[in-house]
């Protein structure tokens, strides 16, 4: 099983490069299709044929092999869009990018301390590797039902992790959190400043006393409410941080961490119908980058 569980993990990386390299529509809605299809058998291959692994085989692949994937070919029929005219990096761009994330996805996985069932393997760095182009997909595209594309193969990533497969030893802990979408799908409207899409992905490491993060928000772009021809672009933030306990978790002593938020100085789109500025503080990142240091003394 493990052999084929490896064979469907590679058709799953192949899916990835050819999403990330496709104007079609069609293509890519069908292209992750396929993928959330080879996802769903994984479970099953995994772990063998438990009622369990039956029910996440089952559900899964009635959702993301069928349900989701006729929305999205029914919304495409509907707006009469067939494909990415303009995205916002070149495809050739957006393909280097993904593989250079899909390598790096393989050194990184390659340098945990994973348990012996994990160390080796294909799960973790495919994981990583399709997390990755679906957040290259959300920030590269301009058409939404590109960006829910994108969306879907983020999550494929996610229930690729969360398919049943322990990161953990006693040495250090990964630790991989996505946000949800806030919306449905269809038409990408503005009141105030409420995208139909916020991802967020978040990646941490902890080792001992010691804890490292990433994390990344994204805003999808909109359309303002008011001024219908005026669209507001989307947003990505980048923070990273430490923490670090100098005396231990059951000792009294100092506690240090640092961080930098908005890592990219992204600054915040501007629109019309907003009072304040012209954008909305809410939601979006005003300061732009900062340094933040904190010490702490535990008695």
């Amino acid at each position: 099983m493990a052999d084929l569980s490896n064979l469907l993990l590679l058709l799953v990386i192949l899916l990835n490069f050819f999403a990330l390299g496709s104007s079609r529509l069609a293509a890519c809605i069908h292209a992750v299709a396929l993928q959330g299809g080879i996802l769903a058998l994984l479970p099953l291959t995994a772990h063998g044929f438990s009622g369990h692994a039956l029910l996440l085989a089952g559900g899964a692949l009635a959702l993301k092999a069928v349900l989701i994937p006729w929305l999205l070919l029914r919304a495409m029929r509907k707006v009469r869009i067939r494909r990415e005219v303009e995205p916002l990096i070149g495809y050739v761009p957006t393909l280097l990018t993904g593989a250079l994330a899909t390598a790096a996805a393989f050194i990184f996985a390659d340098l945990l301390p994973l348990v012996a069932a994990h160390q080796g393997g294909l799960f973790i760095p495919t994981s990583l590797a399709t997390l990755l182009t679906g957040f290259l997909l959300l920030i590269s595209r301009r058409k939404a039902l590109t960006q829910v594309v994108g969306y879907l193969i983020l999550e494929n990533g996610i229930f690729n992790v969360a398919s049943g497969f322990v990161l953990t030893n006693n040495a250090g802990t990964l630790s991989l959190n996505g946000g949800s979408l806030a919306g449905t799908l269809g038409g990408r409207t503005l009141s105030g400043a409420l995208p139909r899409w916020r991802p967020t992905l978040r990646v941490g490491y902890g080792w001992r006393s010691f804890e490292a993060f990433a994390r990344l928000n994204h805003v999808d772009g909109m359309r303002d409410a008011e001024y219908r021809e005026f669209r507001v672009p989307s947003a990505t933030y980048v923070d990273v941080g430490f923490s670090a306990d100098l005396a231990g978790a059951q000792e009294a002593g100092w506690s240090l961490e640092a961080g930098i938020e908005n890592v990219g100085d992204q600054m915040p789109p501007l629109f019309p119908s907003q009072q304040q500025a012209n954008t909305d503080p809410s939601r979006y990142d005003v300061i732009g980058r900062r340094l933040r240091l904190g010490a702490s003394y535990r008695f």
